[in-house]
């Protein structure tokens, strides 16, 4: 505590500044629980020695706040306020819902031979006649290149494989299965569209992502806008869904 009293005698002596509260972040706290639980001691001990009435002490993240409060008075949540990731115990314990999707829209419906192999490194060979539709997401706006040949979006509520490569501005699904669809159809990565639902988790999973939650800043703010659409997961939205969708190809 040595160091620590130095620097608070210091601070405190300093006009400019004016110290508001304390906050630690946790480094292991969904794999080591008892390391989290001593560092969590650790801070509250500095807490009460050093703190002042009225400050804001911060000591846990969305997913400690059912374990590693202890005396301290705020937190800070990120994918919780989201509802992900879904399948977390305290987001099913609370009974959140997920409140994010991604989307794309379809720019190119094609029917194409089976034996045919398409996309970068030919990674995927046509088992039958198939009509294929073009999406106006790639790589470059965050889709995992992971999901080449094994991901699915949502066109019309309906689940859709996605094939061949995942390229820079686009991504092919095959949507053979689709009695109708068209130029402009909304195309949903993950989240609801009408029946349909792909949650965030799946998304994760499928693509192979590590740290899940912590992916979705990838997403690129240049090229794909971010709108809060309060009616989102009203039975209505599919009607909408052309208002609000952003267009991004190069086709």
């Amino acid at each position: 505590m040595g160091k620590l009293t130095i620097f608070f005698t210091y601070a405190r002596r300093c006009d400019h500044l004016k110290i508001c509260g304390l906050a630690t972040h946790y480094s292991s706290l969904a794999s080591d629980p008892a390391f989290t639980q001593l560092q969590l001691e650790r801070f509250q001990e500095v807490v009460r020695k050093y703190g002042e009435e009225g400050w804001l002490n911060h000591a846990s993240s969305s997913f400690g706040i059912d374990r590693f409060i202890g005396e301290t008075n705020a937190v800070r949540i990120g994918a919780l306020f989201m509802g992900i990731p879904e399948d977390h115990a305290l987001v099913k314990r609370l009974g959140l819902e997920s409140i994010i999707r991604l989307s794309g829209l379809v720019t190119l419906v094609k029917r194409v031979l089976a034996g045919t192999k398409i996309g970068y490194e030919r990674s995927y060979c046509l088992a039958r006649d198939t009509k294929i539709a073009v999406i106006s997401l790639g790589y470059a706006d965050g889709i995992p290149v992971s999901l080449s040949n094994c991901g699915e979006v949502l066109i019309r509520g309906q689940r859709c494989k996605i094939i061949g490569r995942v390229s820079m501005d686009q991504v092919m699904a095959d949507v053979s299965d689709l009695e109708e669809v068209a130029v402009c159809d909304e195309v949903v990565f993950f989240g609801k569209q009408e029946r349909g639902e792909i949650p965030f988790c799946e998304f994760a999973q499928r693509a192979q992502l590590l740290m899940r939650a912590a992916y979705l800043p990838s997403f690129s703010e240049r090229r794909i806008a971010r709108k809060y659409i309060p009616e989102i997961f009203s039975e209505d939205c599919a009607s909408g869904a052309k208002n609000y969708q952003s267009f991004f190809s190069s086709f």
